[in-house]
């Protein structure tokens, strides 16, 4: 840790007399725009102050800008201008070591001056001609945030300046901005023992840290794993149901607990070889032969074997329309072959 003290380098004609109460070369004017962006001095703006406040009579200096009357400091005098800022003498008054309000401004702005004298600002009262910034066609210019550049300001006429704790047009009392002498005074280095205390707490702050990610990473991987469980789990059941309730309606009960076994069958699966099944034991064929019905359209021959056999169809969940696909012997019959095996799901799907 470095350390650092401040000390003031003032000009020569910048001094605080406290034997005659006067504090020459205060900072009443600074070049630039205000801290509050409603203007901007310009070089003549100095040149117009200096001129205007010399000829002025009667000016006054008060405390933070307060109309009460315990608040007079003294006369302002000697408006000068030093490179980019406007300085002048303060003249305290005696009645200012008095001040009902105050207590002792003289004794505490002369301290301010002598030994901390950035702790003051002076606040012109000014009244001054405003101009506006306008480019070579005469329309005015914006700012950076769009909004219209400060204007420029003209002092015509002074009353004096304050001292205030932060003025708009001045950032010190007394000090150029070179004033300001910043000396290293010592620096404070970690011990070796510092600095193993220092690590030693960086690592364990990173172990720390490190298992808590784990512990975190280890906690979504078992709510992942556990979500796909119940998923698995859920569709196995409804499986399971399907195929009994398949099972029930087709009155084969006992092969219930087989197909379930065949993890390979999905319930579509399971539907065809139970009409495949039911096919065979009744030996499905045409009752009605002879001419008429080779006389059939394959249509007629699907109504005529759905309604034979409908309670079976219907247990099996088998339609009109699906008997219309399958074949029929000339006499009628229906051609079943069970030597095939039913598609799989996927295979049905992809067709």
């Amino acid at each position: 840790m470095i350390m650092h003290h401040l000390e003031f380098a003032l000009p020569a004609d910048v001094r605080v007399d406290r034997e005659k109460g006067i504090v020459h070369g205060v900072i009443v004017a600074e070049l630039g725009v205000f801290k509050d962006g409603r203007g901007e001095f310009t070089m003549d703006s100095l040149k117009a102050l200096v001129e205007v406040a010399n000829k002025v009579m009667g000016q006054k200096s008060r405390f933070n800008h307060s109309k009460e009357a315990g608040a007079h400091l003294g006369v302002p005098t000697n408006y000068r201008l030093d490179g980019n800022v406007v300085r002048a003498d303060l003249h305290l008054s005696e009645m200012a070591k008095v001040s009902p309000v105050f207590g002792d401004l003289w004794t505490y702005v002369m301290d301010v001056a002598d030994k901390d004298p950035n702790a003051l600002e002076a606040s012109l009262n000014v009244r001054p001609k405003i101009v506006p910034k306008r480019d070579a066609n005469g329309i005015r210019l914006l700012g950076e945030d769009g909004r219209p550049a400060p204007p420029i300001w003209i002092p015509t006429f002074i009353r004096g300046f304050d001292l205030v704790g932060d003025g708009a047009a001045t950032t010190r009392l007394l000090g150029n901005d070179d004033s300001v002498i910043d000396e290293p005074e010592e620096e404070d280095e970690m011990s070796a023992e510092q600095l193993a205390q220092l690590e030693t707490q960086v690592k364990e702050l990173t172990a720390a840290q490190t298992k808590q990610t784990e512990a975190l990473s280890a906690l979504a991987q078992s709510l992942i794993d556990d979500r796909k469980e119940r998923q698995q789990a859920a569709q196995k059941s409804s499986r399971e149901k399907q195929i009994v309730a398949l099972c029930k309606h087709g009155g084969c009960e006992k092969l219930a607990h087989d197909f379930i076994a065949d993890e390979s069958l999905s319930v579509s699966d399971v539907l065809l070889k139970l009409f495949h099944k039911k096919c065979q034991e009744k030996q499905l064929v045409a009752e009605d032969g002879g001419g008429d019905t080779e006389q059939l359209s394959d249509k007629q021959k699907a109504a005529k074997e759905f309604a034979k056999h409908s309670d079976m169809h219907e247990a099996l969940g088998v339609t009109p329309e699906d008997l219309e696909s399958l074949s029929f012997e000339s006499d009628g019959s229906l051609v079943v072959d069970i030597t095939k095996e039913p598609a799989k799901q996927e295979e049905a799907t992809a067709a």
